[in-house]
């Protein structure tokens, strides 16, 4: 159920849908958590939970955010920036109750497939790997800086060349590691895989995060445009890491592994097309009520009332809000409540 929580607050990272996020991840998700004990109705609910939370968790976030800022006129980078906080302190809830619902079912941790390490060698892992990230980053985001200025016109080529050069290098290593296999549903978990070759063997798939978030956080690009380029390059890595995979371990399968490339990316796309149909209902009906509030001064009433009642005190307008958006949530989407 943990893993379930993070697995959502990972797809929050590139989904703003939290359908789409249930999508992805509760399908393997609920299953699991029914298979090591919770009952059908807490597992759909910590998931449901989870993928809800994933609409405030950037850089991608919920439409909420968007009409924010069309309607406000608040900087995108600023919703992102001020919404870091929020969105980790609610994960950190819900991992802590999901922990507690484990305890209260008197359940038990899984055997591992390998001896873990004392604690004090896997705080010390934890910070090596921090900090090996931040001097990522920082290397990244200064030694990569110059290159837009340097050369306006080609530094999206040379960004891409170098990226392509990350992605087979991951590629590389990914395909020393067995081919992670599809296991059954309904088999029943009797242990952990080894969390190395698992994460080894699905780095690559990392970069359209790191396209997605440069494109917003260092080009300063519109939130479409920055989920185009990720989009793109997450359809060129579709295409091409079964070719690549079959030339680095030796395998002669090439022409199938690029039709899966392409079955891989058809199939993705019917998918995405398939969630956006109730996004798009959601935004248009949002739409509607936005226009009709702002047409009939219920907006500005409702503001009106929460001014009066928590007489000018920043706090209490907080509260009262908190209390109307919770009102009107339990028959509301995120856009139309906000």
């Amino acid at each position: 159920a943990k893993a379930a929580v993070v697995s959502s607050a990972m797809t929050g990272l590139i989904s703003g849908s939290s359908i789409a996020n249930v999508v992805t991840t509760g399908t393997f998700t609920i299953p699991l958590m029914k298979k090591v004990g919770f009952s059908s109705e807490k597992a759909g609910a910590v998931e449901v939970a989870s993928s809800v939370n994933g609409q405030i968790m950037p850089p991608v976030m919920g439409a909420a955010a968007f009409l924010m800022v069309e309607y406000v006129g608040i900087p995108y980078f600023d919703v992102v920036k001020h919404a870091f906080l929020p969105a980790g302190i609610s994960y950190i809830a819900l991992v802590y109750i999901v922990h507690l619902e484990a305890l209260k079912a008197g359940m038990e941790g899984l055997p591992r497939s390998y001896t873990p390490k004392p604690i004090v060698q896997r705080l010390i892992g934890i910070a090596f790997t921090v900090a090996l990230i931040c001097a990522l980053s920082y290397a990244v985001y200064y030694g990569m800086g110059w290159i837009r200025p340097a050369f306006p016109e080609t530094a999206g080529y040379i960004i891409f060349a170098f990226l392509t050069a990350v992605y087979v290098g991951l590629l590389y290593v990914a395909s020393k590691e067995p081919p992670l296999k599809l296991e059954d549903p309904d088999a029943p978990v009797t242990h952990l895989p080894l969390p190395g070759p698992t994460v080894r063997s699905g780095l690559h798939f990392i970069l359209p995060v790191v396209v997605l978030v440069w494109a917003l956080m260092v080009d300063r690009l519109s939130p479409g445009l920055s989920a185009f380029w990720a989009a793109s390059y997450m359809i060129f890595i579709l295409l091409t890491q079964r070719p690549l995979m079959a030339i680095f371990r030796g395998e002669s399968r090439l022409v199938a592994d690029i039709v899966a490339g392409f079955v891989d990316l058809i199939d993705g796309l019917v998918t995405g097309a398939r969630n956006m149909i109730g996004i798009g209902i959601a935004t248009a009906t949002a739409g509607i009520i936005v226009g009709a509030v702002s047409q009939t001064g219920v907006g500005s009433a409702l503001a009106d009332v929460v001014e009066v009642l928590s007489g000018g005190n920043i706090m209490a307008i907080l509260l009262l809000t908190a209390v109307l958006s919770l009102i009107l949530g339990m028959g509301l989407p995120t856009t139309a409540n906000y």
